[in-house]
């Protein structure tokens, strides 16, 4: 299996919190992407919890990488050579 994809695995079972300390809870505006937090872990419910300007999409579930069927890193947008990539994980496990 090649190299992972994805950029946010640090954040796995993290508990983030604002400048005040208070957990991080909702969607956080960053220049170039959008991070989705549920009791300060990230979790998209039914979207992704990262989503990046350049087309980079991650699906987290209560902190752990996962999406029941559909790739949980992926790339919507190809590269300069053409290509898009894909990975398949279930709670925090890579499977393909």
């Amino acid at each position: 299996m090649e190299a992972t994809k994805a950029r946010f695995l640090t954040y796995t079972d993290k508990i983030c919190r604002d400048e005040s300390g208070r957990i991080q809870d909702g969607d956080i505006l960053l220049p170039k992407m959008i991070m989705r937090f549920k009791n300060g872990l990230l979790h998209g419910e039914n979207e992704p919890a990262i989503s990046c300007t350049d087309g980079h999409l991650e699906y987290w579930k209560n902190g752990k990488l996962h999406r029941d069927g559909k790739p949980a890193v992926l790339s919507i947008r190809e590269d300069e050579n053409g290509n898009t990539y894909e990975e398949y994980w279930i709670n925090g496990e890579r499977i393909s």
